[in-house]
């Protein structure tokens, strides 16, 4: 059955974000007008918003690349410029790549939610969510701006931890051009941001389906369900449909989910290692802040809810013993379970090996490389002592 009004379906409440996706550059809007002017228009603002995107993606990256390669020759630490140097290089993997598949797959998905939701939960209202979407990317926005490294500069430098600007990552020699690097990543951090947000979005939408189905078997007695054959056939129609649901929406948040992960456990590592060797400065610290903090969520976020969404969906016994239900990474793995023993894993083993080969534990470091302690069994008898002895 239809809903009486379009505005409550979930197409209606993710359009706010949608806006914000396409000022971002990350979303593309169908230039099929009747007005051939409207259709020159929006071809231009599309041209625009994606070209905006990926050159400022790109100059960020190149900005860092280069003060990761000065502060290399130049000895400097370089625990914060390659974490925010692969930072930057997932958000241009997803500035460049989610422009070209996701607009067509998020249509499709958004079509086929609508219709799931008049055929199998026709009473279920999505203003509130509208309303919800509009003021998250609002205020996505204004904590973006605030906690940019942009911002993040003047408040160290007000800190009085150091230099300010951003001398501290590249030296007196790259000001104007990381001034300008940090300049830019506002733009991007505010586009990275939306994608994950709509990520998180279709993810709660999908949960609360998945959870919908399994209250819907749980309400049959089994004596109820072995006695109505057409019963578990419109469960299991409906099982499916839910399946192709989250495939659909892989294609959708599949780069995201691939930058996150790709990204994300190698940031991990850096701040672990800066921590470990203490090579973070509070200058630093603060400068990494927003985004570890963003990392941690997403990749927490992304781990829960896949795994949920992978318990609830699998649990119908239809698809007991086809192939996994979840969120995929390009098809590689299922996000499950193991996922999230794989990702405490990597950092775990991590954490062991630098812990193992710090400095001043279990041995001495000469020139900053660690050399055990270990005696030889002939050498660590003094030269003075086997004279006496012959």
């Amino acid at each position: 059955m239809p809903r009486a009004t379009s505005s409550a379906s979930a197409s209606a409440a993710l359009k706010p974000l949608v806006v914000f996706l396409w000022f971002s550059g990350l979303f593309v809007v169908q230039t099929k007008c009747r007005s051939r002017v409207k259709s020159a228009v929006k071809t231009f603002l599309n041209v625009v918003f994606v070209s905006l995107s990926v050159v400022s993606h790109s100059c960020h990256v190149a900005f860092h690349c280069l003060g990761l390669l000065i502060n290399i020759q130049k000895g400097r630490n370089v625990i914060p410029s390659l974490y925010t140097t692969t930072f930057a290089v997932g958000i241009l993997f997803v500035s460049v790549f989610v422009p070209l598949t996701t607009p067509k797959h998020l249509r499709k998905l958004l079509a086929c939610l609508d219709n799931y939701h008049d055929q199998y939960d026709p009473g279920r209202d999505f203003s509130r969510l509208r309303k919800a979407v509009i003021v998250v990317s609002t205020v996505n926005v204004v904590l973006t701006s605030l906690w940019s490294p942009l911002v993040m500069n003047g408040l160290v430098g007000l800190l009085g931890s150091g230099d300010t600007g951003c001398t501290a990552l590249a030296g007196d020699d790259l000001q104007i051009p990381y001034r300008l690097a940090y300049t830019v990543s506002l733009y991007s951090s505010i586009a990275f941001s939306f994608s994950w947000i709509e990520s998180c979005l279709l993810c709660f939408i999908l949960l609360t389906d998945a959870t919908r189905l399994v209250k819907a078997v749980r309400s049959f007695l089994p004596e109820t369900l072995e006695g109505n054959p057409s019963l578990v056939e419109d469960l299991r129609i409906r099982h499916e449909k839910l399946c192709r649901l989250i495939s659909k929406t892989s294609h959708v948040i599949g780069h995201v989910i691939a930058a996150v992960y790709v990204t994300g456990i190698p940031c991990f590592l850096f701040v672990l290692h800066g921590f470990v060797y203490r090579k973070l400065t509070l200058h630093e610290f603060l400068r990494m802040t927003f985004f570890f903090a963003e990392l941690t969520f997403i990749l927490i976020f992304f781990n829960i809810a896949g795994t949920m969404l992978n318990i609830k969906v699998a649990a119908f016994l239809a698809r007991l013993q086809g192939a996994p239900i979840g969120f995929t990474v390009y098809r590689l793995f299922t996000i499950d379970t193991s996922t999230i023993l794989m990702v405490c894993g990597t950092i775990l083993t991590y954490a062991v090996v630098i812990i193992q080969f710090q400095p001043g534990v279990g041995g001495s470091s000469v020139s900053g490389v660690s050399v055990g302690t270990t005696p030889h069994p002939v050498m660590s008898t003094p030269p003075t002592a086997l004279n006496g002895s012959v």
